[in-house]
Order: structure tokens, then C-alpha cells, then sequence
């Protein structure tokens, strides 16, 4: 669209994007200079989610057995009316057959919790999830923490794969829990596995829409306790650079 691409390049001075995809996007289609655009992405308030709280004392709190192998994930179950990887969660679990695993999934609507108990009876596994509505961020923080594995398996489509940076991926890094995370172009601009070339892996990265990978990738994060430790320790150290005030500091340098 002309016009579009008029008030982009004439009228706005300045482009503060969340994803380097979303620039090459807006370079390429709208014909942005590229010295107009700045990549900031989301972050994470550390004080909110670097609590110094333990395992257990984070299952006490929030009455979760002790005993069990716990894959939490936080956030909204959907987006736009999109699945974002819960029902490839619990296939997963499915799959693992394991009764000392316990899913549970802390952020969704009524309705949305509706719906995934339903399905999670129709995979006869109700018994290993727990299913949990919005909860302010501190609890969350506390979720995170109770964790054995950290669980972010969005689904390949064009917005997760392209125009996403979400809140959880940062929230998860401090946490200092292993993540499991489907490899998409927007989650690779932060995370990488082991062999990434840096050799500074600080994720489990597994194939989308395959509910038989993600259950690879729990499996490891459950029994590799050498790449558990390596990895979280990096992503912990990973994340300092992805602070909301780092962010507003980058944005007004840039604005400057």
C-alpha cells in the first residue's frame, strides 16, 4: 500500500521494532532505512522474577507435591484465539507415560481452562495436569520456580514464528530453570542449544508442531542434570542483557 509505505518512510522519523524479523519485514516491504530502525525487545523485571526462593519452598507455597517432576508453563493459553503449544504439552505428556510427571499451566481464561481440562480428559492424563487461571506476575515468578523444566513450545505460524518477542521467554530465563522452546526465527534471536556455535547454549530447542520432540526435549531436561545446570546458569546470565531498563536506556540513546 502506497500510502502505508509513505507515512513510514516520510512522516516517521524513527522505528522501535521488538524482533529483527519485524525489521527485515519493514525494511523490505515498506522500504525503511535500515539506520531508522532500532530491535528492542521484550525483558523482564528482575526484581519481580530473580526471587532467591528454592524448589521446594516454592512447591510449599504454592501447595505442589514435592515428589513430582514439574513442567510449568506461564502465560496466556492463547493468543488471537491461537494455541500456543498447551494441547502439544500435553500430547507430550502423553507420550511420556510417566506418573511422577505433573504439568501445569498458570495464566488462562475460563474458558480457555475449560477447554484444556476437556482435553486433557480426552488424553486420559487429567491426573498429571493442573491447570491454573491468571495470577498476578509475582505468582508466576514463584510457578517458575517450583519448576523442573520451563516450557514454551509455540506452534509454526507467521506470528509466532516472525512478529513475536514474548514476555516469557525473559521471565523464564531469570527464573534459573531449564527451557524447553520450539526453534522459531523469533525465539532464536535469544535462545540457542548446546551446539550453537558460541557454545553458549542456554536452551533445550525442539521442532515445532512435533509433540514427540518436545517430549525428547523434557526427557533430557529431566535427566541431563550437567546440560540443566549449564544451560539455566547461562540463560540467567543471558537475560541481564534484556532488563526493562536496559531497554529504555537503549530506546532513548537511539531517540537521541
Amino acid at each position: 500500500n502506497k500510502i502505508i509505505e509513505k507515512i513510514l518512510t516520510v512522516w516517521i522519523g524513527k522505528f522501535i521494532l521488538i524482533s529483527e524479523n519485524l525489521r527485515k519485514i519493514y525494511i523490505r516491504k515498506y522500504k525503511v532505512e535500515k539506520e531508522k530502525t532500532m530491535v528492542a525487545p521484550d525483558g523482564v523485571d528482575l526484581k519481580i522474577f530473580d526471587i532467591n526462593l528454592s524448589k521446594e519452598e516454592a512447591r510449599r507455597e504454592k501447595n505442589l507435591p514435592l515428589d513430582k517432576k514439574i513442567l510449568v508453563y506461564t502465560g496466556k493459553f492463547k493468543t488471537m484465539g491461537m494455541d500456543k503449544g498447551i494441547s502439544d504439552m500435553m500430547k507430550a505428556v502423553k507420550i511420556l507415560n510417566d506418573e511422577n510427571i505433573l504439568f501445569v499451566a498458570v495464566g488462562g481464561y475460563g474458558e480457555e481452562v475449560e477447554y484444556y481440562k476437556e482435553l486433557a480428559r480426552q488424553f486420559s492424563i487429567s491426573e498429571r495436569v493442573k491447570l491454573i487461571s491468571l495470577l498476578p506476575q509475582k505468582d508466576l515468578a514463584i510457578y517458575q520456580k517450583a519448576a523442573n523444566a520451563l516450557l514454551m513450545p509455540f506452534p509454526f505460524n507467521t506470528h509466532y514464528a516472525y512478529y513475536m518477542s514474548p514476555l516469557k521467554m525473559f521471565e523464564y530465563m531469570a527464573s534459573g530453570r531449564p527451557i524447553i522452546a520450539t526453534d522459531l526465527p523469533s525465539i532464536r534471536e535469544v535462545l540457542n542449544d548446546s551446539s550453537a556455535s558460541s557454545g553458549r547454549g542456554n536452551a533445550i530447542i525442539v521442532k515445532p508442531d512435533n509433540p514427540e520432540d518436545l517430549a525428547r526435549g523434557i526427557k533430557t531436561a529431566l535427566e541431563n542434570k550437567e546440560l540443566v545446570n549449564k544451560i539455566s546458569a547461562q540463560a540467567f546470565e543471558d537475560v541481564n542483557k534484556y532488563t526493562w531498563e536496559k531497554r529504555t536506556g537503549d530506546i532513548l540513546n537511539f531517540i537521541k
